[in-house]
């Protein structure tokens, strides 16, 4: 009964999550373009997908694990900001009000090292407070490619420069989430 029931919410939460990724940028009231899509990103890639499988390993909720929630949830939104600082000035044309049009490029330059020294802080929090393991840091071996990124999404001076530095920042949100949690699993 227990475990129907839990079908059911993650069957709903799925659908929650497709619905949203389809409304990010469809209809004349996409929230991607009003602003809203840093925080559905959040939720969805940090909160639901790192808590929600935790739930689903564990069967149980723990408040610890909302620290690494809001590491992946800032590396996504990281991903997300780079690539709407690169797209500002047609989304500012095109009149999508996205967190960047809103802030200007210098504040969504900060923002940018907020969230990815954010996530690595929050990281780090999280191995401190969880584990006596030394392999739980090796997400840290990514971090040398985070402060490139950072540094040169700083240096940028126009929006074509922020296209290259989007990749890079994609792959190594995966590779610090593959270390993050092949680390605690050692």
């Amino acid at each position: 009964s227990d475990n129907l029931v839990l079908l059911f919410v993650f069957m709903g939460l799925g659908i929650v999550s497709v619905l949203a990724a389809i409304f990010y940028t469809v209809g004349k009231n996409a929230y991607g373009y009003r602003g809203f899509g840093d925080i559905f990103v959040f939720l969805f890639f940090g909160g639901l997908g790192v808590l929600g499988s935790c739930f689903l390993f564990t069967q149980s909720f723990q408040w610890l694990h909302l620290l690494p929630a809001v590491t992946v949830g800032a590396m996504s939104v990281a991903v997300l900001n780079l690539n709407n600082m690169r797209d500002v000035e047609n989304d500012r044309l095109a009149q999508k009000n996205t967190v960047v049009v809103k802030m200007g490029i210098v504040n969504a330059k900060k923002y940018h090292l907020v969230l990815l020294i954010g996530a690595l802080s929050m990281q780090s929090v999280f191995v401190l407070l969880s584990t006596k393991s030394y392999w739980a840091w090796l997400f840290i071996l990514v971090a040398p490619l985070i402060f490139i990124n950072a540094k040169k999404a700083w240096q940028a001076k126009e929006s074509k420069d922020f296209d290259p530095l989007l990749k890079p920042l994609a792959i190594a949100t995966l590779l610090f989430c593959l270390l993050a949690g092949i680390g605690q699993n050692l």
